[in-house]
């Protein structure tokens, strides 16, 4: 049940979550003033902060934070609750505030601190790209998608020819550079919908959604050319070894098509590195296949 009211909040825009924030705030305000002052509402104006903080973010929630403070004191107010000093509304007034601040802030801090370890959690930490976990389920999300509507979807399968021989004869760190080259280069070509996710220590992958056998072809071979400039700038001796699959209603699991991507990429380095090699899959059919091509110049 909470699951579900979670996702139901998440799949709302700022703005909407907001807005129910208001109209939460208005609510307790009209309930606050039919109960009147002696029967205090003050604890449940954190309901609406607290939501707004979560789902919406700090901006929000502060403004949240403000209306219910105001909404309180003239429901209090209005209610008959009568102050025999002036000071006293302010002191009341800055400490339902303070205490409303005080939550949404640290509720927005405890959400960002969430988000930071989520992301973390699911992102490569010397690259900067998806890591193998946060790859496959986003492969798998895609693969149903496809298969339900019959959409295409691409993957290419990279290896890095040569990179042992840049990591041993220049070391570590030159290694990782080259690999966090690899990955802003790629980043530079592909469009935001499409994911690089590593797989291995010089192994990487592409998903590219919506996404016909031409357009994968272009974009991964566009794709190798840059990292090849890129290799070239540094005097790097690495190439690369690429598998492209482009996907036509298929239905399998994620690391089946992992696998099918990875033999593509293993016959174009048989054949003698820095190559590409495609596959078209069609139908629900997994293992009906066609359109298979081949390029680029092969050469250690």
């Amino acid at each position: 049940m909470m699951r579900r009211i979670d996702n139901a909040f998440k799949k709302m825009s700022t703005r909407a979550v907001t807005a129910l924030g208001i109209c939460l705030v208005f609510v307790l305000g009209i309930v606050d003033y039919l109960t009147g002052y002696e029967l205090s509402l003050s604890a449940f104006y954190l309901i609406p902060v607290l939501l707004t903080a979560w789902y919406a973010g700090r901006r929000q929630a502060m403004l949240l934070a403000a209306l219910s403070a105001g909404v309180w004191l003239l429901a209090d107010f209005t209610a008959g609750h009568e102050y025999t000093q002036v000071f006293f509304v302010f002191w009341d007034m800055i400490m339902h505030l303070g205490l409303l601040v005080a939550v949404a802030y640290f509720m927005t801090e405890n959400r960002m601190l969430l988000d930071h370890e989520s992301a973390m959690a699911r992102t490569d930490s010397l690259t900067g790209a998806a890591n193998r976990r946060a790859f496959l389920d986003a492969l798998d999300t895609e693969l149903k998608r496809v298969a339900r509507y019959e959409r295409p979807m691409g993957i290419a399968y990279l290896d890095l020819d040569n990179f042992k021989q840049v990591n041993d004869a220049q070391g570590h760190d030159v290694g990782d550079r080259l690999l966090r080259t690899v990955v802003v280069t790629m980043r530079a070509r592909i469009r935001s919908t499409d994911l690089i996710g590593r797989l291995g220590g010089d192994e990487f992958a592409v998903l590219m959604p919506e996404t016909a056998e031409q357009e994968a072809k272009e974009v991964i071979d566009d794709v190798r050319s840059r990292l090849l400039d890129a290799m070239r700038a540094e005097n790097w001796p690495t190439t690369f070894s690429i598998g492209v699959l482009t996907c036509y209603g298929v239905s399998c699991a994620a690391e089946e098509l992992i696998s099918s991507a990875d033999r593509l990429m293993y016959e174009a380095k048989q054949a003698g590195k820095n190559g590409v090699r495609h596959e078209v899959l069609r139908g629900r059919d997994r293992d009906a296949r066609s359109s298979r091509g081949q390029g680029g110049d092969r050469h250690a």
